[in-house]
């Protein structure tokens, strides 16, 4: 009996969805007690119509997409090898499959957390293969069912994801954000510089660490403040670790922070965000400030503390109004979420089988994002499948050693391969050896990350950049100021991998996926559309330059820091200085910047300058130039500015136009002037913009 519902197929004891003409979604129940509510992976459940064809023989019913032709046996047996197969045809070839068949050429994804972490080791699969296919099992997975979170009934079978792509793993995390949820842009802050460093700082130290990073021309927009800002003494019970049961706490240590109000607006007046470092695991206990008002919330006598119960929507609730409403009426602008990690904590009590990370992940970001005036912000753990929806993402207590540099690069590349796609890392590592060089080079390949979070424990790693020697402090300053003014190209470009679910961080393979030699380059990666990145790993040699090979793919790039142009299609040997590394952008390519500014997420400029390369051949490149204010969801609804930059290089001719296709009304996020800055522009004879000829040095 087949019963159809538009994409939907009911065929005896199995249902077969039609998400997109290359992801089917596959379930199998032996009393058609099929699932209709979102699952924890898959949150959409509204799909498009798309072509496909039903086809009943005599045995066998087949569905037909253009790309999957799914083949299931008439019986009622569980999905096996034999009851269910399927073809796969894709523009670059074709492939079989059948039940349970392992994915064997997988190009894996990411870890929960880098904790304990000494070097490289073998990361899960994720959803990108060079199989071109992917069969993701989503049968355990818990359900949102109306305004809360259950798991799946006992009886409800098997449910799966097949997904058929190729080489074309962009399309694959197209499909995947479709069914999952898409990764939204976090507020534009988080893609600044960060300080953090676990120490007993005073309120007078944080004032005066703020200071030094500007009297030091070092970029900051984000101070967090790890644990200590709590009273850690008082408690009484807990989860203890480390001869300490004051991991968890909601009230500031007035010993050290006895003026919190002031510091936080005083850190607002400066043009600073602040993150305050939470271990949620023991809850709201008696000795906190906000015990009473959290009891009362919940209904609950004061006389004995209820565990922490997040598993219970009322309590979750009052958890988040009380113990960290509370703070952020005082000033507190996102939360550090910590030590919720699987080999931390035990389930969520209140629902069976739900871990407390993607529980917490998922709160968290939900209750950041309750005013329209702010836009959800996480900063966590990676929880697996469908926490790309809550960004951005934390890998832990990172070992500080050249080995776990060099591992950090490529696990920052594959977590693409998951969704993953906003990696804030502890730069320069969070406890190890002190190696002023390693320190530096980390920071440079932080220059090319989502976020530029120096973090540490101990007197020896202090990441305060001018504890360092005076060569390394320079280089990490230019490192800085780098940043800092290529924050327009950073964060348009992090818009773009919002919108169309291309990561910023990507592997070389998603756009050379027919270049063997793209797959062998796990040391590079692609920042944004114009960048190669292969971040220096190794010590520097005795004249004082570290070698790194480098794969450049085809096309023609420029060295960014020497203005050397390379033939792409070839292998080379990079020197670099202490202050440079292997940076590459594409030769035509529409950079855009801004001054160095030390607030380099907050202050707009006036001016932006359009970076260019020329190359030796014609080329023609695009690039954005993405604004909005930075922090509410007011984008969603066309609030913010988009300009489009054409560069064409013919002969000795080259032209850029920048092109307004979206700008909001009243507002000077759309009234900026532009420049061209052209490097090696020797070979040019006439040069325009937008239709004027820009003189020639």
């Amino acid at each position: 009996m087949v019963s159809t519902n538009g994409n939907i197929y009911c065929l005896g004891n199995a249902r077969f969805t039609i998400i997109t003409p290359n992801c089917i979604r596959m379930e199998y129940s032996e009393n058609a007690n099929f699932i209709d509510a979102p699952s924890w992976f898959a949150v959409n459940r509204q799909y498009a119509a798309c072509e496909h064809r039903l086809q009943d023989d005599k045995d066998r019913w087949t569905i037909n997409t253009g790309c999957i032709e799914l083949s299931y046996r008439k019986s009622s047996e569980p999905f096996s090898a034999s009851s269910l197969t399927a073809e796969f045809k894709f523009g670059n070839g074709s492939a079989h499959w059948v039940f349970g068949m392992n994915n064997t050429a997988n190009l894996v994804g990411t870890l929960q957390t880098l904790d304990g972490i000494q070097k490289a080791m073998p990361l899960p699969e994720g959803l990108i293969s060079r199989d071109g296919w992917y069969c993701l099992d989503d049968s355990s997975s818990h359900l949102f069912v109306g305004n809360w979170i259950e798991p799946r009934p006992e009886n409800s079978g098997s449910d799966f994801y097949l997904f058929a792509y190729g080489n074309n793993f962009k399309l694959a995390l197209q499909t995947l954000t479709t069914i999952s949820g898409s990764v939204p842009l976090p507020r534009k802050c988080i893609f600044g510089s960060w300080y953090s460093r676990w120490y007993s700082y005073t309120s007078d130290d944080y004032r005066n660490i703020v200071k030094e990073f500007d009297e030091h021309k070092i970029p900051l927009d984000i101070m967090v403040m790890d644990m200590d800002w709590h009273d850690k003494e008082k408690a009484t019970h807990g989860h203890g670790w480390a001869n300490m049961l004051g991991w968890t706490g909601w009230s500031w240590n007035k010993d050290l922070i006895p003026d919190a109000e002031a510091l936080l607006k005083w850190y607002h007046d400066q043009g600073l965000n602040v993150t305050l470092n939470v271990h949620p695991h023991d809850g709201v206990r008696e000795h906190e400030d906000c015990y009473a008002d959290f009891m009362n919330e919940i209904g609950e006598k004061p006389d004995k503390p209820v565990p922490f119960t997040a598993g219970n929507k009322k309590y979750l609730d009052a958890y988040f109004n009380i113990a960290h409403g509370q703070l952020e009426k005082q000033g507190v602008d996102f939360w550090w979420v910590d030590w919720q990690q699987d080999s931390i904590m035990p389930e969520a009590e209140g629902i069976k089988g739900m871990k407390h990370l993607p529980l917490l992940n998922h709160a968290y970001f939900k209750f950041s994002e309750r005013s329209a005036e702010k836009r959800g912000l996480g900063f966590s753990r990676w929880a697996g499948w469908g926490d790309q929806r809550y960004p951005i993402h934390f890998s832990g207590d990172a070992q500080s050693n050249w080995d776990m540099l060099a591992f950090e690069i490529y696990f920052t590349a594959t977590a693409s391969n998951v969704g993953c796609f906003f990696w804030s890392h502890d730069i320069g590592g969070f406890c190890g050896k002190r190696d002023p060089e390693l320190y530096a080079r980390w920071v440079q390949f932080g220059v090319a990350t989502a976020a530029m979070r120096m973090h540490s424990t101990g007197d020896e790693l202090d990441r305060r950049p001018w504890k360092w020697d005076t060569e390394v402090e320079e280089s990490i300053r230019q490192s800085f100021q780098l940043r800092s003014q290529l924050m327009p190209y950073i964060y348009s470009q992090a818009a773009k991998s919002c919108r169309d679910s291309i990561p910023l961080c990507r592997p070389l393979y998603y756009d050379y996926p027919d270049d063997e030699r793209s797959y062998q380059a796990q040391h590079q990666y692609l920042f944004g559309d114009a960048f190669l990145v292969a971040p220096v790993i190794s010590k520097r040699n005795s004249d004082g330059y570290a070698t790194t090979k480098v794969w450049l793919p085809n096309g023609e790039w420029a060295n960014w820091f020497t203005g050397e142009i390379y033939d792409g299609n070839q292998m080379i040997e990079q020197k670099s200085d202490i202050n440079t590394f292997p940076f590459f952008v594409k030769t035509g390519f529409p950079v855009v910047m801004q001054p160095m500014t030390l607030r380099m997420t907050s202050n707009i400029p006036d001016e932006y300058t359009v970076t260019v390369f020329p190359g030796k051949r014609d080329c023609m490149h695009e690039s954005d130039l993405y604004t909005d204010d930075g922090i509410s969801q007011k984008y969603k609804d066309g609030e913010y500015s988009l300009v489009k930059l054409k560069f064409k290089q013919t002969g000795d001719t080259a032209e850029l136009d920048t092109v307004p296709e979206q700008e909001i009304a009243n507002s000077n996020l759309s009234n900026q002037k532009m420049s061209l800055n052209l490097h090696g522009n020797h070979h040019l004879s006439k040069v325009y913009m937008n239709k004027k000829q820009v003189p020639l040095a």
